[in-house]
């Protein structure tokens, strides 16, 4: 009888040790999406300083995913820009400015290329205005389980239905 006095009355912090590393376990595994997430954005940026077009058009395509934009396969850079401008409230200098870059880097004759700076900042600001425009819930899926990792820019899965669901929402 006087066992189960001692036990019961022991410090509640000893009596949750057990857990501490199952439940420190589960945080790690949980937050490798994002850590794997931040480390390809950070790769991305780094080449879009270094003024790579693609790299940042790519950031751009996965910021959106992320966040539940659609990136469809059927859509030209200029339409998709000018989508993020007017139905997520993308400023629209930086976009024209990752667009300007993506066309000329893809549609330009061979031994032109984007002479601009930096493609980083632009990228950056884009980012920035579209997470302002999301739900809180969006940004933290965003930053916690991204999409992006698992779906493709163009891919079935970045188009059509989230698209529907925009219409929907914008009417």
């Amino acid at each position: 009888d006087l066992g189960s006095d001692a036990s019961s009355s022991a410090d509640p912090a000893v009596r949750a040790l057990p857990w501490l590393g199952p439940l420190l376990g589960l945080l790690l595994i949980g937050s490798i999406p994002g850590l794997i997430r931040e480390a390809r954005r950070r790769s991305l940026l780094a080449s879009a300083r270094a003024v790579d077009p693609v790299a940042a058009w790519r950031l751009l395509q996965d910021d959106a995913i992320d966040l539940g934009i659609p990136v469809p396969p059927d859509e030209s850079p200029r339409s998709f820009g000018a989508r993020l401008v007017t139905l997520h409230g993308a400023p629209p200098e930086a976009v024209d400015t990752l667009v300007e870059a993506i066309e000329l880097s893809s549609y330009a004759p061979r031994g032109y290329r984007w002479r601009g700076t930096d493609l980083a900042a632009p990228e950056i600001a884009v980012r920035d205005a579209l997470r302002a425009g999301s739900s809180r819930m969006l940004r933290i899926a965003a930053v916690v389980a991204p999409r992006s990792l698992l779906i493709r820019p163009g891919s079935v899965y970045a188009g059509d239905g989230l698209r529907t669901r925009e219409r929907v929402g914008s009417r």
